[in-house]
């Protein structure tokens, strides 16, 4: 937690990570699009503790609770 990451935008990440607050997202898997996404992740001052909080809203706990709830409805 509280490190940026590059990934596709497409599937889980895309639900998942913020473009330009917890990670760059690609939209296609190519070596310029990649060059180009650790390019732009060098220019942000990424915040930590915003990426800490973010990456909590998917931590066991809060998805058992979920599910939880889910069930009892």
């Amino acid at each position: 937690a509280g490190c940026p990451v590059i990934a596709m935008n497409a599937g889980g990440t895309a639900e998942t990570v913020l473009n330009g607050e917890t990670g760059i997202l690609m939209n296609e898997q190519t070596e310029s699009a990649l060059l180009n996404a650790i390019g732009d992740a060098a220019q942000i001052n990424w915040d930590r503790e915003a990426m800490k909080s973010r990456v909590q809203l998917f931590s066991c706990d809060v998805f058992r609770q979920k599910i939880s709830g889910f069930v009892k409805n």
